[in-house]
């Protein structure tokens, strides 16, 4: 059964992009990066850096074995004071990728929605408020939901875990597999496995449950029964009793057939089912007694079909749309680097049980969207977005693919259709653009009861509501306020301003985004378009560095509402073999300094503050120099980046094949790398390098594999090296059941205590110091933080602020989490006093007068720093009965400057021009 994972991996080309609310509007437009071959890409990139070194492979079923594993570690006590009280930082207005969304029959304001790595969510005021009704140690994907909506069983409702086309959590969080299917019998409020479904053997792919595509409830006419009906990967299984016990309907049992499959059923009980070409059981297959099918695919319907969804049309059941993937036959789009065909049929059911004369069938695949850019064309992305939908009350067909179309024909005619969803129309390469307020790839579509007119749409960017789906220019909102789903591969913080509020993350499919708020539930801001990825704060906010998919880097400015009021695209001509998600890292003490992981080489920039921002989006070669290139293995590239503060200028970089390199004074010429030996180390995937910002000797490095020890640590500046997993590995060698560890960041308290902390793909955990790993002694006690708050969520990344306790984590399913530790123990944030701090004359030239007349007794500290962030003047004021602080600035050369002026417990910051008259 190989090949089923082999399929997983498969190219599913998903475009990113996120358009927000009215009002956090850019005024700036900034070109969106296209993800080229973004599911093959991500794929290959989330396989090299999971996969067993000595076999390829990730692992079958690593989820469930490092989900066993975690029940056995350390939990941390979340009441405790001082160590960490975790806080969910959103996205608050960003949802994740979403293919369950259910509205309750018996109240259309009770709506259910699913990330594929998020949990389920439920809302009871039609979207404004979400809330998880799913526990945290639950199997976190959701791909399918369904109530039982007959009479008196309508608190009956059912999921479906394991999405199997498309899933970043797949290479990203291990979760190639699902875990079956869950219940609720109180109406969606508390859930609980369907343990026929969740019977599969940890380490393999040993049910078809496991992973699939649908789940129906069956309104049977009998309510002593429970009927279900589930479309897996090969099968569509039946069962009578709600999931008490199975039995395959149609598909090929035991023996792997088709790999896409799907059913429906109308009001009344007659079921449609299609199974992919690739099998035994090929068809579209229909039953008006769930028990017995005929097959009723037409003679001159395409030899070969993948995906095909299904459309019942409430307002004729016997009108059926069949929507689907069809390679090499239907409608053509050339979209971005692959082919797209798709084919669009309506079957008419007559008599009989439907085949030959029994039905019509009406092939409007020609009929669907072809004319414009290859945005404004059908496309459907290898299947991967594929939705078709009657609306009730009107002869209007709704189809999602990358957009969403409405034909007010059923698409009878060519030409008669209207792009309402996804990209802009007429939007193409290299700038485009999305439709306002809605998100690209469709999962699904839903009409509310009480008005037809009103729709909700789930897609990558989760959900979606518009009031009038037939306007001429629909208007979207949208719906995702709480809705905290969001996959985040990376997150942003400035290092250097204490106290702090800025947050920036990179998210899949949704961008970078950023916010200036302690508010977990102000809204993000988007900036830079694309898959987002790593990011840097330049000192005192002067730039700010976004990465996206394949290397590409901006630098932009930001108002003081976050708004992107410039751009200049920064990475370097030449520059290839990038990862997916490629790391670059922001000196941090000199903001002309950048580093690149350039595919088998590293780029520096030494011109950082000279780049001029202007709105140009192009490689360049400004400050760009390649270091010479020391990687010998085929295939071997620049995976992981780093560089020190104290001593600064050394440079470690990690490969995909294992190998560690420092460089020495790496800010000037073109210095030699020195190869380091990682004694004990496979040939893995290095994710992350961690220098100890106190300490440039001490070094963490950390493998993303399965099945290899994964952290590796030195105090010598990689002379020796000591293997520092401890617990969450099962052996020295690393092999077994352990979790696949992602990011290590070190926080050292003003007191000097130092708190490790390693995000994983079972949570984030913590230790209070780092212990070799011997044959007779585990050595680290790593101890899972927030086990309530943050759960076994995939932790892709962890940062943190030395100087106030502050700590990030990006979590690919449900946003951002933090933390202060400082704070905690009593440690309040200093009061903003900069609107009470006189600073006069202004622009001066010989002495610069600080007034602090109205502020409380204190001693003060004051830092002026160049426009490049490098502090040029220090001056400390002891004693604390000024009124007026006096500095000398006539050795500073003239010029615009920035002051820093704390206090006890009170800090101010502001312009200060040097050169007056």
């Amino acid at each position: 059964m190989k090949h089923i994972f082999t399929f997983f991996i498969a190219s599913f080309g998903i475009f990113a992009g996120y358009l927000l609310s009215n009002s956090s509007k850019m005024p700036l437009k900034v070109p969106a990066a296209p993800m080229e071959e973004a599911g093959e890409l991500r794929s290959e990139w989330q396989k090299s850096r999971l996969a067993d070194p000595l076999t390829g492979e990730i692992p079958e079923g690593a989820f469930f074995a490092e989900r066993a594993f975690a029940k056995h570690l350390p939990k941390a006590d979340e009441t405790r004071g001082g160590l960490g009280v975790w806080e969910s930082r959103g996205p608050w207005n960003i949802g994740g990728r979403t293919r369950a969304l259910a509205i309750d029959v018996t109240n259309e304001n009770r709506m259910f929605a699913g990330g594929v790595s998020g949990g389920l969510w439920k809302t009871e005021d039609g979207g404004t408020t979400w809330a998880r009704v799913t526990p945290l140690n639950f199997h976190p994907g959701v791909a399918s939901i369904t109530q039982d909506t007959r009479p008196g069983k309508t608190n009956n409702w059912y999921y479906h875990s394991g999405e199997a086309y498309g899933t970043s959590a797949s290479g990203g969080g291990a979760f190639y597999l699902g875990d079956g299917a869950f219940k609720s019998h109180d109406g969606g409020n508390t859930w609980t496995p369907i343990f026929t479904t969740s019977a599969g053997t940890p380490n393999s792919f040993s049910t078809y449950f496991q992973t699939g595509w649908r789940i129906i409830s069956y309104p049977h006419p009998d309510t002593s029964l429970n009927v279900l009906f589930m479309a897996c990967v090969s099968n569509i299984y039946k069962s009578t009793n709600g999931g008490g016990s199975w039995t395959v309907t149609k598909g090929g049992g035991t023996t792997a057939t088709s790999y896409f499959t799907e059913v429906a059923t109308t009001t009344t009980g007659v079921l449609y089912a299609t199974l992919s070409s690739d099998g035994p059981s090929r068809g579209i297959w229909r039953s008006d007694n769930a028990a017995t099918w005929a097959n009723i695919k037409p003679a001159n319907f395409p030899v070969t079909y993948e995906r095909i969804v299904i459309g019942i049309n409430p307002n004729n059941e016997n009108e059926i749309y069949f929507l689907g993937q069809t390679p090499n036959s239907g409608l053509f789009n050339h979209y971005i680097t692959s082919d797209d065909w798709n084919s669009l049929w309506k079957y008419t059911y007559v008599s009989g049980d439907g085949t030959g004369a029994g039905g019509v069938w009406q092939d409007l695949s020609l009929n669907l969207p072809g004319t414009g850019t290859q945005f404004d064309k059908f496309a459907s992305q290898g299947g991967y977005d594929l939705v078709v939908k009657v609306q009730p009350g009107t002869n209007n067909v709704f189809v999602g693919g990358t957009n969403i179309w409405r034909s007010t024909d059923g698409f009878a005619t060519p030409n008669n259709t209207t792009h309402i969803g996804g990209y802009k129309p007429a939007t193409d390469l290299p700038y485009f653009e999305l439709y306002p307020e809605h998100h690209p790839d469709q999962h699904d579509i839903l009409f509310l009861p009480s008005n037809a007119n009103v729709m909700l749409s789930a897609s990558d960017g989760g959900v979606r509501k518009t009031v009038d789906c037939n306007a001429a220019n629909v208007a979207w909102e949208s719906k995702n306020n709480g809705y905290l789903t969001s996959q985040l591969y990376t997150v942003i913080i400035d290092k250097n301003a204490v106290w702090d509020n800025f947050l920036g993350a990179g998210l899949q499919d949704n961008a970078n985004f950023v916010v200036n708020s302690t508010s977990p539930t102000d809204p993000w801001k988007m900036t830079i378009n694309g898959d987002g990825a790593f990011g840097a704060v330049a000192h005192n906010q002067s730039a700010y560095y976004f990465s996206i998919q394949q290397g590409k880097i901006a630098k932009c400015s930001l108002d003081a509402n976050n708004n992107v009021t410039g751009y200049m695209r920064i990475d370097p001509i030449g520059g290839k073999d990038y990862q997916f998600i490629n790391q670059f890292v922001l000196d941090p003490n000199n903001d002309d300094l950048m580093y690149v992981a350039g595919g088998r080489k590293v780029w520096r920039n030494d011109a950082l503050t000279s780049i001029p921002i202007a709105n140009q989006w192009d490689t360049i070669s400004t400050g760009w120099a390649a270091f010479p290139d020391t990687l010998t293995t085929a295939g071997e590239i620049v995976t992981a980046i780093a560089v020190s503060d104290a001593p600064a200028n050394r440079l470690y970089y990690g490969t995909n094949k294992g190998k560690l390199f420092r460089i020495i004074n790496a800010n000037t010429g073109s210095p030699s790398a020195f190869p380091l030996t990682l004694t004990g180390a496979g040939q893995g995937f290095i994710n992350c390098i961690h220098i100890d910002p106190t300490n440039a000797n001490n070094i963490i490095v950390v493998f993303s594999n399965y099945n290899m020890y994964s952290l590796f640590y030195s105090e010598d500046q990689g002379a020796t090296w000591k293997k520092g997993a401890g617990n969450l590995e099962t052996s020295l060698a690393g092999t077994g059941e352990g979790p696949s560890l992602r990011w290590a960041s070190v926080l050292t308290l003003p007191s000097g205590i130092k708190k490790y902390f390693m995000g994983t793909s079972i949570g984030l955990f913590s230790a209070d110091s780092l212990v070799g790993h011997t044959a007779t002694n585990p050595g680290t006690v790593w101890v899972q933080e927030a086990p309530s708050t943050i759960g076994e969520a995939v932790v892709d990344m962890v940062e943190c602020r030395n100087a106030d306790g502050f700590v990030a984590i990006a979590t690919h399913g449900n946003g951002m989490f933090t933390t202060n530790y400082l704070q905690n123990v009593g440690i309040q944030a200093p009061v903003n006093v900069s609107n009470a701090i006189s600073v006069y004359p202004n622009p001066a030239k010989d002495i610069a007068h600080f007034g602090i007349n109205n502020l409380k007794r204190s001693t003060w500290h004051l830092d002026i720093l160049d426009l490049q962030g490098r502090n040029v003047k220090k001056e400390d004021f002891l004693d604390n009965t000024q009124k007026t602080l006096l500095v000398s600035i006539e050795d500073l050369p003239s010029g615009v400057y920035v002051y820093k002026l704390k206090g006890d417990n009170m800090q101010a910051s502001g312009k200060l021009v040097v050169g007056g008259n």
